[in-house]
């Protein structure tokens, strides 16, 4: 499952700062937006501390690395693009999120 700041009661927070945005576009169209990247260390596998990029925070509330959103403006609907991870990352990570999840 993603990890997200708020769930439950408070999601209408994030769905309320998207459709604030999406107002603002009168011309509709599409908004893509990146999230922040998960960087290492000196080049090493050392992760540095993780904090997701402000505006996709506000848009979306996912606290996870390397997402992207496209907003689609007249309909105000998000879509959510997540990370492709090698099978292998689940040796050292745990298990790899799907979609659905």
């Amino acid at each position: 499952h993603i990890t997200m700041v708020y769930t439950g009661e408070t999601k209408h927070i994030f769905k309320g700062n998207r459709e604030r945005l999406c107002d603002a576009y009168t011309k509709g169209g599409f908004i893509y937006h990146q999230g922040g990247e998960s960087t290492t260390r000196y080049n090493t596998d050392v992760d540095v501390v993780f904090r997701q990029e402000a505006m996709f925070m506000y848009l979306t509330g996912v606290t996870e690395p390397d997402f992207h959103l496209v907003l689609d403006v007249a309909k105000k609907e998000l879509t959510l693009l997540m990370p492709r991870l090698p099978a292998e990352y689940a040796v050292w990570m745990g298990h790899i999120d799907t979609p659905e999840e």
